[in-house]
């Protein structure tokens, strides 16, 4: 990881929000709910706001989504990690790590060290999609990274809706110029109405762009949270022709713009 990425990551999991809203003078921030809910289910250490998981300078298909789930037994980064445990821990979260973080991708690491007796719904749909796009098994953490638009975790995305708006402006370009993703998949409403909103896409596209960030070329696909009721896959959204042209980018960086729909490439970031 660059020193950049590395910046940001620790930037993102030591948010200075979170000491705000937990403080005595933190009521009326936009992230007062989201950041004090963990004390509603019994977390005493704090579980940091999740940066992305993954090789995020290097993956081609980056997932973004609302905010990160959270379960109190998780052996996840608290404030008292070192910077050096913390990037270990997001940047090698699904191998190469100081520890097996999660097994097979989808089931956490506990803190009795066991792992999560369920495998992660989202996990296994995300990994079911890049490897739609990508035509074979995707590894999780090269192939593809997952971000949200809000970093911290609760349940049920618990004050998703208030800390929303801030946490994006304050975080989701920096997270997507340090991205080498060609593919940026956003899924759900929270993610599309962050993501439309600070990159100024009009709704209605379900494909938008390419358009150049940071000086590469990023295509935007909006999907259905995997939770979602309903198709979920990419082949029950896009036509044959941009599901293909999404291909065709992923591999050799190459898009058309005919008959898509598609913006023309711009700057935007």
């Amino acid at each position: 990881m660059t020193n950049r990425g590395e910046t940001l990551l620790l930037e993102i999991a030591r948010c200075p929000n979170v000491a705000i809203c937990l403080g005595t003078d933190g009521s009326d921030h936009p992230c007062a709910t989201i950041a004090q809910s963990q004390r509603t289910i019994g977390i005493v250490d704090q579980q940091v706001p999740e940066p992305w998981s993954g090789h995020l300078e290097s993956a081609p298909i980056l997932f973004v989504s609302s905010n990160p789930s959270i379960r109190p037994d998780e052996d996840y980064p608290t404030p008292s990690w070192s910077d050096q445990e913390i990037a270990d821990y997001f940047s090698n979260r699904y191998g190469g790590g100081r520890k097996q973080w999660t097994r097979e991708g989808k089931q956490s690491l506990l803190k009795d060290g066991s792992y999560a007796e369920k495998t992660s719904h989202f996990r296994a749909e995300v990994a079911s999609r890049a490897g739609e796009l990508l035509g074979r098994k995707a590894r999780p953490g090269v192939d593809y990274v997952l971000t949200e638009v809000v970093h911290c975790k609760s349940k049920a995305e618990t004050g998703v809706r208030e800390a929303r708006d801030e946490c994006a402006a304050r975080y989701l370009r920096r997270v997507l110029e340090c991205s080498a993703a060609r593919a940026i998949v956003v899924l759900g409403k929270h993610a599309a109405k962050a993501v439309r909103n600070q990159l100024e896409i009009p709704d209605g596209h379900t494909v938008y762009g390419p358009i150049t960030i940071a000086g590469s070329r990023r295509l935007f696909l909006f999907m259905p949270h995997p939770s979602a009721y309903g198709p979920r896959k990419f082949a029950r959204h896009l036509s044959e022709e941009e599901l293909g042209r999404t291909r065709q980018l992923l591999h050799s960086g190459y898009y058309e713009f005919e008959g898509t729909g598609s913006s023309e490439s711009k700057d935007v970031v």
